[in-house]
């Protein structure tokens, strides 16, 4: 199971103090945000995601860090999840920061913790955006305008840019639809090649018309 980050609350050296930043309220609600969504069947789109997840939930240490996520970073750290501009997660490694603002009933708790699990196990902001709405729509999921990350860290799809790739999704800009992806002839991550699975979504939030220069698609 995850692990949870301590700070010192009182003590001198060697006698230091530390709790967990997560309170037991809140790692409750941290466990059982996993719970559901590693038990729901919206996750056999993505093949080798579960397996993915449950690895990478025994290796994580996650914060519930208010200092952080006060700061005002909104934006400026690598993997940092914002809603309405403002900071609602963190993924460094396998370090996790769950803002205090997702914890009740409108939070949007496991959302967040699925989409930062997502980027621990490598996935793209593609990757872990369309998983988040495969699973939370109407209940959490957003499209963050994150047009450029969608196109910048993926490739194009079979040679057609309109199509983007990541490690667990494959995008179509024009239409909105999204599926899941087959890896065949080798395992995650190398796989010889990788092929559309299951089909997703399709959303009309999920289209996008990318600038053209006159040149072509960018």
């Amino acid at each position: 199971m995850a692990t949870w980050k301590k700070r010192k609350t009182g003590g001198s050296w060697p006698d230091e103090e530390y709790a967990p930043i997560c309170t037991p309220a809140q790692q409750k609600q941290i466990i059982n945000a996993y719970d559901n969504f590693i038990s729901s069947n919206c996750l056999d789109n993505f093949p080798g995601i579960k397996d993915k997840l449950r690895e990478k939930w025994d290796e994580i240490e996650i914060s519930c860090d208010d200092d952080y996520c006060s700061s005002g970073s909104s934006g400026s750290w690598p993997n940092e999840t914002t809603v309405s501009g403002s900071p609602a997660g963190h993924t460094s490694g396998n370090s996790i920061i769950i803002c205090p603002g997702r914890f009740g009933s409108a939070g949007n708790l496991g959302a967040t913790l699925l989409h930062e699990m997502v980027h621990a196990i490598g996935g793209k902001e593609l990757d872990c955006e369309a998983v988040e709405w495969n699973c939370f729509f109407g209940n959490g999921a957003g499209i963050y305008d994150d047009w450029d990350k969608f196109k910048s860290e993926t490739s194009a799809f079979n040679g057609n840019e309109i199509e983007r790739i990541g490690e667990w999704a494959i995008w179509n800009s024009n239409t909105g639809e999204v599926w899941g992806i087959i890896r065949i002839g080798g395992s995650w991550p190398s796989g010889d090649e990788k092929t559309k699975g299951n089909f997703c979504f399709q959303s009309n939030d999920w289209k996008h018309t990318y600038p053209d220069s006159g040149g072509g698609w960018p």
